[in-house]
């Protein structure tokens, strides 16, 4: 269990770094809704992750699946203009991390009922 927990906020802290890539090339494009959108999401990761990771293990996946649901609404948007590629490879690294805490978290669920 702690082994699965420390991978998931190891993908957590990639999050972060993908993220703040992110966040400085929106700042440099001027895109503020876009810094908007990174810093709240950011923000639930915070709090997800290192946080509440482990009182809440379904909750805290159902958060997960939504959030990553909507992180790629949000990279297949940006897949469709060419200019914006960095935003696409930072946001393409940070789903997949999102879908790899998903299944460590699935899994420490699975060895809580066991």
């Amino acid at each position: 269990m702690r082994s699965r927990l420390f991978r998931a906020q190891a993908a957590g802290i990639g999050c972060f770094v993908c993220g703040g890539i992110a966040l400085v090339v929106q700042i440099a494009y001027r895109d503020t809704l876009g810094l908007l959108g990174n810093v709240l999401g950011a923000g639930f990761f915070y709090v997800l992750v290192f946080r509440n990771l482990t009182r809440d293990l379904a909750m805290a996946r159902t958060v997960m699946i939504v959030l990553t649901a909507v992180l790629g609404m949000f990279w297949l948007s940006v897949l469709t203009v060419p200019r914006l590629w960095l935003f696409a490879v930072t946001d393409g690294i940070n789903l997949l991390l999102a879908l790899w805490i998903i299944y460590e978290v699935s899994a420490m669920i699975e060895e809580r009922k066991l």
